[in-house]
């Protein structure tokens, strides 16, 4: 939409009609106002759904990206509602995906938890997603100390050779950095301190 002056205004034509508006339409304050807020909710719908072409993520890291292209706090929710009414954003789903995700990547509860409070997602909807998505059975337990040994041994395994407290330090800072606590942390270590190089 054109005014006098050459300045334009993208709006959607449904928002045209329903002012009446056409070529040659006057446009009062009111409508100015509205065709402005609509402009902008347009346009950030489009920012929004870019945002998302890449990878799901969730409601707050949207809203963040929104704010963070200046628009009013309004317009974020509004746009944020509609793609969550589309569908497009839910954080339970995007918090399952990435707890699921994590685990793939050897990342422990204490890590997976952290990283989806940085990303605005509800404590509620963590904890769920971690009961759901970590299998606490001793089966799963020890599958999961077996895998982390033979990754600290394949990481540190020949240090543990040579310089054995180095590689404890290392290797108890990486488990940490994963996400894992004391327990497990201590039971991987001790394991592949007594078999460095897995060959029992």
């Amino acid at each position: 939409m054109a005014f006098e002056g050459g300045a334009t205004l993208v709006v959607p034509s449904q928002i045209a009609a329903e002012l009446g508006l056409g070529p040659g339409s006057i446009v009062d304050e009111e409508q100015l106002e509205r065709l402005r807020a609509e402009a902008e909710i347009s346009q950030a719908r489009g920012r929004g759904l870019r945002f998302l072409e890449a990878r799901e993520r969730s409601r707050a890291e949207l809203c963040n990206r929104l704010a963070r292209y200046g628009y009013s706090e309004r317009t974020v929710e509004r746009v944020a509602g509609w793609l969550e009414d589309l569908g497009y954003i839910d954080d339970v789903r995007f918090t399952a995906g990435y707890v699921r995700s994590s685990r793939r990547r050897s990342l422990g509860p204490r890590r997976i938890r952290a990283e989806l409070r940085l990303k605005g997602v509800s404590p509620d909807i963590i904890e769920c997603a971690l009961n759901e998505g970590l299998d606490t059975s001793p089966d799963s337990a020890q599958r999961e100390v077996a895998e982390l040994e033979a990754l600290v041994r394949r990481k540190f395994g020949r240090l543990m050779l040579t310089d054995p407290v180095a590689a404890r330090r290392r290797a108890v800072g990486f488990l940490a950095r994963r996400g894992y606590q004391g327990g497990v942390i201590d039971a991987v270590i001790k394991a592949v301190e007594q078999d460095p190089e897995g060959s029992s």
